[in-house]
């Protein structure tokens, strides 16, 4: 897995890490997915047009990757190895090709003069369950960097799981449900505090939905279109599928993220992670 950038930017990753239920009659459980992830850093913040701001330190070292390649507070990102970026996203893919202690060629703007600088990139480790959902988070970022109002609710899709039982099926989608909702909305909440974002009350939302079926695709009627638009003023909605499987000696949990534009009905981001993988000692 190649390494990614990870806090570049002011954007500060909130660990979204969901609780675990045991199902079955298993006696012991060893986890199977890494607890950290190496990725590629240049100790350095930014505010959305890409301007300087500041830089922390990374392990190992003293001072900033991109501080000590000459890079100053004020200082204006413009391309990756002569290769530009519009957005935040884009910038992260180009830091994605690279890995830890490879050099890349930082060219910015000083007072309107054009530079380039030679930055050895640095390397720091973030919990998996932040690294897996980087790509929805950045989707989100780059759709608040816009200035326009983002009106969002969260809400849940389908939830199953391997559970012969139905009266305890039933019983464990009523307990993770809200658990997932909250660990979501409240992440939410404390990464976007710009004044243009704004968490809209999933019940509403869930209410005006009901009977409509919404497909991996994100297919959503003209007519739900319209009432999720004028009667709650949504934007955009996040559908979380989850579901829990028994495979053998393991126990596999994974979440299917869907972030649906409510005017056109597209999927503007789509992501599957596997939350939790353990094997299971009858």
């Amino acid at each position: 897995m190649k390494s990614m950038s990870w806090k570049q930017y002011r954007l500060t990753l909130v660990v979204l890490l969901l609780s675990s239920l045991t199902i079955g009659c298993a006696t012991s459980q060893k986890g199977l997915l890494p607890r950290k992830v190496e990725v590629a850093t240049l100790g350095i913040k930014t505010d959305k047009a890409f301007e300087v701001l500041g830089f922390y330190h990374i392990p190992d070292l003293l001072v900033s990757p991109a501080k000590k390649a000459g890079i100053e507070v004020g200082d204006i990102l413009r391309a990756v190895d002569e290769i530009p970026f519009e957005s935040h996203r884009q910038f992260r893919e180009l830091i994605l090709e690279k890995n830890p202690g490879e050099t890349i060629s930082l060219s910015v703007e000083r007072r309107g003069k054009p530079l380039s600088f030679d930055v050895a990139i640095g390397s720091r480790n973030i919990p998996y369950h932040t690294y897996v959902r980087l790509p929805m988070l950045w989707t989100l970022e780059d759709l608040v960097n816009q200035g326009e109002p983002v009106r969002l609710s969260v809400i849940m899709g389908e939830i199953s799981a391997d559970m012969k039982n139905k009266y305890r099926l039933k019983k464990w989608r009523r307990s993770v449900e809200p658990e997932i909702l909250a660990y979501y909305e409240n992440g939410l909440i404390r990464l976007f505090k710009q004044p243009n974002f704004f968490l809209i009350d999933r019940h509403m939302t869930e209410e005006l939905l009901k009977g409509e079926q919404l497909s991996m695709e994100g297919s959503i009627s003209q007519e739900t279109n319209t009432k999720l638009g004028e009667m709650l003023g949504l934007t955009h909605i996040m559908i979380i599928d989850y579901s829990r499987n028994r495979e053998e000696d393991k126990i596999r949990d994974t979440e299917a993220l869907r972030l649906i534009e409510i005017d056109t009905g597209r999927v503007l981001e789509s992501l599957t992670v596997v939350t939790r993988l353990q094997s299971v000692v009858e």
